[in-house]
Parts: structure tokens; C-alpha cells; sequence
């Protein structure tokens, strides 16, 4: 029950946390959330970082202060964390630019490299970078930190897991282009995420190829990332095919060749990171 009451509060500091940092951002620049990160990658990367700060580095300084939790519980131990967020990138570009020559040897797939200045593609590969992995990190650390940390405590490992990913999954429901497959799709890789945490100690690995994959889908290929698209892309993309192939609206996170990315997740969570179990406190 003391862990349940943990994770709760944890729930209950982000949520207000969020609130507060939603209203500054609406005093300092005139916008919410959502119109920041609508309004360009600039405004998108100043309204995930105020997510960062509300929903995870917040309530986790706070969680950790107030209770005296070693910060291994946060989920954010720093122990090989270098070489397992390179791993989980590397894992993350790989198994999508993988997607995206299947669905070209497959005439699924067509495109082209956009027109960008060399000042303006440096500004902007930079900007998409830091954009990715500051919304992995908050996304990462609300579902797979602190609070997952004391409800495995309570409930124990995979009850947890499967909880933290449905609710992932519900968090897909309702975006624009979603479809039955995604959102499954969604949910799966969140477990597989969650188990990568029980077996290397940490989320890095989780959020180097959380944002790598984005990134690549996103930024790279200029792909349907959960139905939306981004206006700033290296590449054009033009896909036709089925649905079951393509992904359709959703993007590949609505293909089965998603499924086959998430068996080769598993595969390398389980030959190619390393193990040590996560500190629970």
C-alpha cells in the first residue's frame, strides 16, 4: 500500500505540476501545449520540455526527496546508461529505415530529399534531434519511471507492465489516423520497453530507441507518426499499398511490419543488452 500511495502521489505532483507549467508557458508566449507544439519545431521543443519538467524531473525530485528513495528507483540510473541509449538508437533508426526498404522493394514506398539550405538542415536536424529525445524522456519517464517503479513493487512486475502499457496504448486513442493495429502496436512496444527497464536497470535503453524511432520516422522519412505528420522532413515520402503494409493513416505504427520490429526489439533487449535488474527501493 505505501508503494500504491507512492506512485499516486507521484500521478498527483505531475498532474499539477503540468498544470502550472502549462499556465506559465500560456503567460510567456501567448500559446498552450497543444497550439506549441502545432506552431513549428521551436515552439514543439519548448512545449516538451516544459512536459519534461512537469510530468517527470518534478514529481520525481520531489518523490525521491520526500520519501528518501535511493534515485536507482527513479528508473534513471546512470550505470552504462552511454551504451544503452546508443543501443536502443541505434535499435530504433535501424528497425525503421529496415520498414521503410522493405516497403520500397515492395513499391510501397517513394521519395525524395526535401530542399534545404546547409544552415537551415544543420538548425534543423538539430532541432528534431533535441525535440525527440526531450518527448521520449517525459513520455519514458511518466509511463516507465518512478511511479512504474512502486506499483511493481506493489503488484509486481508484469501486472504493472501491463497496466502502464494499456493506459500507453489508451493515450493513442483518439489520434488522428489511429487504427486498431496501432494502438496495439503502441501497447506492445511499451511492454517490451518496460521489460527492457526490468533487465537493464534503467530507461535508457528505452529512450534511445524511443526517440530514434520517431526521429527516423518523423524527421528522416517525413512518415505518419501515430496519423500526424511532420512539415519538416529530410525526405517526401509518397506511400501506396494496403493498409495492412503501409500502416495507412497511422503510419508504419499501423503495419505489421511493426509486429516484426517488435519481435526484433525482444531479440535484442534479450541478446544484446545487459543484465541488471532495476533497483525498486
Amino acid at each position: 500500500m505505501r508503494a500504491i500511495g507512492k506512485a499516486a502521489v507521484y500521478l498527483g505532483l505531475a498532474l499539477v505540476a503540468a498544470l502550472l507549467v502549462s499556465s506559465v508557458l500560456k503567460v510567456a508566449t501567448g500559446r498552450n501545449l497543444q497550439q506549441l507544439m502545432q506552431a513549428g519545431p521551436g515552439e514543439a521543443l519548448i512545449a516538451h520540455a516544459g512536459l519534461l519538467l512537469a510530468l517527470v524531473i518534478i514529481p520525481t525530485a520531489l518523490s525521491l526527496l520526500v520519501w528518501k528513495d535511493r534515485f536507482a528507483t527513479s528508473g534513471w540510473s546512470g550505470a552504462g546508461g552511454g551504451r544503452l541509449a546508443a543501443l536502443g538508437a541505434a535499435s530504433g533508426a535501424g528497425m525503421m529505415f529496415a520498414i521503410v526498404a522493405i516497403l520500397w522493394v515492395a513499391g510501397a514506398w517513394s521519395g525524395g530529399a526535401a530542399v534545404w539550405s546547409g544552415g537551415e538542415l544543420a538548425r534543423m536536424v538539430l532541432l528534431s534531434v533535441m525535440l525527440w529525445v526531450v518527448q521520449a524522456a517525459h513520455e519514458e519517464g511518466l509511463h516507465r519511471g518512478y511511479a512504474f517503479v512502486q506499483l511493481s513493487r506493489a503488484i509486481s512486475f508484469w501486472p504493472a507492465a501491463a497496466l502502464l502499457s494499456l493506459w500507453f496504448m489508451w493515450g493513442h486513442v483518439g489520434q488522428e489516423g489511429a487504427t486498431p493495429l496501432s494502438m496495439v502496436v503502441a501497447g506492445l512496444f511499451a511492454l517490451v520497453l518496460a521489460w527492457s527497464l526490468l533487465r537493464t536497470g534503467s530507461l535508457w535503453f528505452a529512450l534511445g530507441f524511443h526517440a530514434s524511432w520517431n526521429f527516423a520516422q518523423s524527421f528522416v522519412f517525413g512518415l505518419n507518426n501515430s496519423g500526424g505528420r511532420s512539415a519538416n522532413a529530410l525526405m517526401v515520402s509518397r506511400i501506396e499499398g494496403p493498409s495492412w503494409l503501409t500502416g495507412g493513416s497511422a503510419g508504419p505504427e499501423g503495419s505489421v511490419l511493426s509486429l516484426v520490429a517488435i519481435a526484433a526489439l525482444v531479440a535484442v533487449v534479450h541478446f544484446g543488452a545487459p543484465r541488471r535488474d532495476v533497483d525498486r527501493g
